[in-house]
Order: C-alpha cells, then sequence, then structure tokens
C-alpha cells in the first residue's frame, strides 16, 4: 500500500494493534514485523526517529523511488 499520508493513518497493523508509529518501532510485540523483510532490522533510537520523521514526511509532492528488480518480498 502506498505510504501517502500516512500522519492521518494511525491506528497501524492489523486492526489497530500499534496505535502509534513509536510504539510500532519500539514494542518487542511488532518486532516479527519490523524483520519481516530484514531479518537484522535494529535501528537505534536515533535511527527510529530518523525513520519516523520520514515516514511521516511522505506525502503527494514526494518523489516517488523505483525499487530494485527483485526487491519484491511479497510472495505471488
Amino acid at each position: 500500500p502506498s505510504l501517502y499520508g500516512l500522519q492521518v493513518g494511525a491506528p497501524f497493523l492489523h486492526h489497530g494493534q500499534a496505535t502509534s508509529l513509536e510504539q510500532l518501532m519500539s514494542s518487542l510485540a511488532y518486532q516479527e514485523h519490523l524483520t519481516a523483510g530484514n531479518a537484522i532490522f535494529t535501528p537505534s533510537a536515533a535511527e527510529q526517529t530518523d525513520l519516523i520523521n520520514f515516514l511521516l514526511s511522505i506525502d503527494a509532492s514526494t518523489t516517488e523511488i523505483t525499487p530494485p528488480a527483485g526487491s519484491d518480498k511479497c510472495p505471488q
């Protein structure tokens, strides 16, 4: 799904389990979600803050980036 408008999209995950991106990043309950595409995803607190701020900045004016071929981690 698109990340446009993520800043107005809380809560997150299935059935609104995470009430904020901060909770999603810091709670061990969501570790499986965070490492699904990268098993060694372990950002520091500062990196979590940077990532959250980046995600919240994405809107319709953000230039789209084409992912490299073969980077789709979702099964067909």
